[in-house]
């Protein structure tokens, strides 16, 4: 995490090779935490696709670490329609559960 935390430009290309070689899931979830608090675009773009095309637990996994950002009218809607595209039910209800309520 405190990789992720320094925000240097170099962390994504660490995180991204560490992460596909780590078996053990909280390591993986913590992983996932940490790209999404990297703020990055390409780090970003990652947890999306992982949302939409991978593995049912990391798509789980990569939607909690994005949700730091539902805030972000834009990127939401990104991973709304990833999770749409997935056409998983247990991940939009977890999607669901995550909005923020509406005003």
């Amino acid at each position: 995490m405190a990789l992720a935390e320094s925000h240097l430009p170099e962390a994504w290309d660490i995180l991204s090779q560490w992460w596909p070689q780590v078996r053990q899931a909280e390591l993986r979830q913590t992983g996932l935490l940490a790209i999404a608090t990297l703020r990055q675009d390409e780090a970003i773009q990652f947890l999306v696709t992982l949302i939409a095309q991978g593995d049912r637990r990391d798509a789980a996994d990569a939607l909690e670490a994005i949700s730091l950002y539902q805030a972000d009218e834009n990127l939401w809607q990104r991973v709304r329609d990833a999770v749409v595209q997935r056409a998983d039910a247990a991940l939009q209800q977890q999607f669901d559960t995550l909005r923020l309520p509406t005003k």
